[in-house]
């Protein structure tokens, strides 16, 4: 059964395009992930420092393996 995860990220003032470049490095490599089947960025028409960043995976086992990987931790540090 396919998942969706939903997170929420906010940049500091000023470094919304820095954050947007992470996330879609991010993404890049999701891609290439066993179960990945997409993702979606959302940005809060009220407050456009906030962000809601959807990816659909085949299954929790997927993602839970990339939730733990260094790949993603190494990403998710910058």
């Amino acid at each position: 059964m396919a998942i969706r995860v939903a997170i929420e990220r906010t940049s500091l003032p000023g470094q919304e395009r820095q954050l947007l470049d992470v996330m879609r490095r991010i993404r890049k490599s999701c891609l290439e992930q066993p179960g990945y089947i997409s993702g979606e960025t959302l940005r809060d028409s009220e407050n456009p420092r906030t962000f809601l960043v959807i990816s659909v995976w085949f299954g929790l086992m997927d993602w839970r393996r990339w939730y733990a990987s260094n790949e993603r931790r190494e990403l998710e540090s910058e």
